[in-house]
């Protein structure tokens, strides 16, 4: 079944209802009991996909506070919204931090896996060989770049080709 999209507020219902100060909303207008005028909207994710993600929810549906800040101030709802930095424990959401993107460019701008075993970001270890390599995806397609003793040596590979191959999509993190 596809995924139903739910349109944003209009950019002067957004404006009606929130202020937009450093990267967070803040009501303008008094909600129910526990959201009042002037106070911050919205709740950050802690864990899973929404972990950092600050959600506000509106009639009844959870929208992303990021979303709602990029269409007051663009007018536009693209399907996907990059933050150029993505520090937890609450992403920076001011204007100056968001693009649009789409999925390939937004896995470039993904931090280092959980399941990663270098500790560093595109580096493995050929268990054949027990030499490290530097692997990234440019265009869909990995490319991997020959293969390192040393272990920094292999980083400092992975994020040269970041830079080059990436472009303002690299992220070292």
């Amino acid at each position: 079944m596809a995924k139903r999209i739910i349109p944003l507020p209009s950019q002067a219902e957004l404006h009606e209802l929130f202020e937009y100060r450093d990267g967070k909303l803040y009501w303008k207008v008094d909600r129910h009991t526990k959201k009042c005028k002037g106070e911050k909207a919205g709740t950050v994710g802690k864990k899973g996909f929404l972990e950092g993600y600050t959600c506000v929810i509106l009639g009844g549906v959870s929208y992303l506070a990021h979303r709602l800040i990029y269409k007051m101030h663009t007018n536009t709802e693209p399907p996907l919204i990059d933050h150029y930095r993505r520090e937890l424990p609450e992403f920076d959401n001011s204007i100056e931090n968001l693009r649009e993107g789409c999925k390939k460019t937004n896995a470039h701008n993904a931090k280092k896996r959980r399941t990663n075993t270098s500790g560093f970001k595109n580096v493995y270890q050929d268990k054949k060989t027990k030499k490290w390599y530097v692997q990234i995806q440019i265009s869909g397609t990995p490319k991997r770049f020959c293969y390192y003793e040393d272990i920094e040596l292999a980083d400092l590979v992975a994020q040269e080709a970041r830079d080059k191959f990436l472009g303002e999509w690299a992220n070292h993190g």
